[in-house]
């Protein structure tokens, strides 16, 4: 009745909600949308957005949320406090992690308030966002862009960047401070649950690609192939759920098939392979793979509404070969990276304007073309 969400659903925990949790109410249905173009779900779930929003006015103090969180769960190595159940939340506070997904649920919901025409909640809920945002930045960053808190964490810079609760001066002083806690780390994540899935997504803005993938292909603890040298054929809860040397975690959460880290998946499809949403229901397409780290060829594919999207790329001899696949009824922006200078292939020929694919431009990451709906071979010169 209050708007709260149970932490487990069917819940058997009883009362209690937690931020980052909870906002999967807010979070799923518009991702679904997103992915689908389908706006029945957010026609279903909108209510709940609200209701939502309401529990964390009911929790806020001059918009900043005090409640109890599970926070950045997970996060390797914490400091702060010396209880384990505590520690297992990660240094980042609960009013940093609980006022940030307040104006994310906030301004998810405004955008979902847009997609349904509902213009008056749009009013008033971007008119709350820029409230949360500003008490956000002042409460919690100092005029350097630095976080005030005991710990700087990385999840803290990465969270206030990737959901815009910074004005741009801020937020670049804030990136070159995340750049150096990550330094710090020997270029090695300290995110848990919530950090994760939002670390590689900040760095791709900030055009970091080779700090991502060097962070990609770290094989010592914690990383993605720390826990592949350990045995990992799933993704685990922990980097080091289980090890040769240790055995089973001795703290427990040590389930052997836990999603969180594997978010890393998204950006794996979206920048290695480089299918990307640019629309709703992939109406739009971006194929834009940049290589990067150890890899020399890569290829996936994604059964969109429209069809199958595909993207393969390998380098050899010096070239970028490309091959893709834009789906029925879709357009797609391709951007293959390569020496602007030399000739584009098409169909193994100098390319040349037609009806299915034009340049657009030439800039520093290579060509720009934008596709019609068909198969196609492209190579540069890198």
């Amino acid at each position: 009745a209050d708007g709260s969400i149970p932490n487990v659903i069917p819940n058997n925990l009883g009362s209690g909600s937690s931020s980052g949790w909870g906002d999967a109410c807010v979070i799923i249905p518009w991702e679904l949308y997103f992915r689908t173009g389908d706006t029945e779900v957010l026609e279903e779930n909108y209510e709940m957005m609200l209701g939502w929003i309401d529990f964390y006015k009911s929790k806020s103090t001059e918009w900043i949320v005090e409640m109890i969180s599970y926070a950045d769960w997970l996060q390797p190595y914490p400091v702060v406090g010396d209880d384990p159940g505590m520690l297992r939340r990660g240094d980042t506070p609960f009013g940093f992690i609980n006022t940030a997904y307040f104006a994310r649920s906030v301004e998810l919901a405004m955008r979902s308030a847009e997609v349904l025409s509902r213009r008056e909640d749009v009013r008033n809920l971007q008119m709350l966002h820029e409230e949360i945002k500003a008490a956000f930045q002042s409460t919690f960053f100092d005029a350097d862009g630095r976080l005030k808190f005991e710990v700087e964490t990385q999840t803290g810079y990465l969270t206030a960047i990737a959901f815009g609760l910074l004005d741009k001066e801020t937020e670049k002083k804030a990136k070159a401070h995340l750049i150096r806690v990550i330094a710090a780390c020997d270029n090695h994540l300290r995110t848990g649950f919530l950090g994760t899935p939002i670390l590689p997504l900040v760095l791709d803005q900030m055009g970091e690609i080779d700090l991502m993938y060097t962070i990609l292909f770290q094989e010592t603890y914690p990383s993605w192939f720390y826990s592949i040298n350990q045995g990992a054929t799933t993704m685990w809860e922990r980097w080091d759920s289980y090890t040769h040397e240790n055995g089973f975690h001795k703290e427990g959460m040590n389930s052997f098939n836990h999603y969180a880290y594997g978010a890393i998946g998204r950006w794996m499809y979206e920048r290695i392979a480089g299918i990307k949403p640019v629309k709703p229901g992939y109406k739009e397409i971006e194929i834009a793979p940049i290589p990067g780290g150890p890899l020399t060829s890569a290829e996936a594919t994604y059964d969109s509404p429209y069809g199958m999207v595909r993207s393969s790329w390998k380098m050899e001899s010096g070239s970028f070969k490309l091959s893709v696949t834009v789906p029925p009824n879709t357009t797609a922006k391709i951007v293959l990276p390569g020496n602007t200078e030399e000739n584009l292939l098409l169909e193994d020929s100098k390319f040349l304007d037609n009806a299915d694919v034009t340049l657009v431009n030439k800039s520093e990451r290579g060509f720009e073309l934008r596709a019609l709906p068909g198969t196609y071979a492209f190579e540069s010169k890198l």
